[in-house]
């Protein structure tokens, strides 16, 4: 549908730049996003969404707003404790853009109710801190041939890559078996808040390249960022034909 006068007001900066069309604003505001976590990096991630204009985001966090998440948490104000976390990011995100479509979920990601909820999904932004969810998007995108943008971080340190279907490897090719440990999250180790605007402006800038029909940048490849240091690192990565999930045998492909 072609730009109104005001998309083309509310998005004149970066349709300013030299490689942006009209053409590719108009397949961001036809692409819907779900955003699984509005923690630590989905609140952020949901917020760059939101600003960039995408049709609909599709919100995924069973959880409430604490008192502690509101340091790192760059969607959500100290009003906001207490609340559930769909609810007062679809406030907050409308009120940042009324012309994004917001659908919310207050339960946690599982098996049996991911396809219900990512139906209308193009993308999805991973917005986690566990394993196990993130093996249950991993597989769903596998199945129904979804991008996944991935993403994690603790401490001073993050990692992100873009899963496509068919074309790239999974998380399962990345991560193999590796598991959730209590002893490892934000909450027993700590995390900065500068780590997570970085890596989920990265996120971001993956699912624009998608939505617009290019390559993302980190098609085959993992970065790796040290905010302590300000290094980052990126590593090639490939699929794995023997992969029980996407691999050559497994029935997902």
């Amino acid at each position: 549908m072609p730009l109104s006068d005001e998309q083309k007001d509310r998005y004149s900066r970066f349709l300013r730049l030299t490689d942006v069309h009209e053409e590719d604003m108009e397949l961001i505001n036809s692409t819907n996003i779900g955003v699984i976590g509005v923690g630590g990096l989905g609140s952020s991630s949901s917020r760059l969404l939101a600003a960039m204009g995408f049709k609909k985001l599709i919100l995924v966090d069973p959880d409430i707003v604490e008192l502690s998440n509101i340091q790192r948490q760059l969607l959500f104000n100290t009003e906001d404790v207490g609340k559930k976390k769909v609810e007062a990011a679809s406030i907050n995100l409308q009120k940042l853009n009324p012309q994004v479509e917001i659908e919310t979920y207050d339960v946690a990601i599982q098996s049996n109710n991911i396809t219900d909820i990512l139906r209308d999904v193009d993308i999805i932004i991973d917005g986690l801190d566990s394993f196990k969810a993130r093996r249950i998007v991993n597989e769903y995108s596998i199945e129904k041939k979804k991008p996944y943008v991935f993403a994690g971080a603790v401490e001073y340190y993050a990692n992100t890559t873009t899963f496509l279907p068919c074309s790239t490897g999974c998380l399962n090719c990345v991560m193999g078996d590796a598991k959730d440990n209590s002893e490892m999250t934000a909450a027993s180790i700590g995390i900065t808040p500068e780590i997570l605007p970085i890596v989920t402006s990265i996120q971001v800038r993956e699912a624009v390249l998608i939505a617009t029909k290019k390559k993302p940048n980190l098609f085959n490849k993992l970065l790796s960022i040290d905010i302590n240091s300000i290094a980052f690192d990126i590593f090639e990565i490939q699929k794995n034909e023997n992969c029980e999930v996407c691999g050559a045998s497994s029935s997902k492909e």
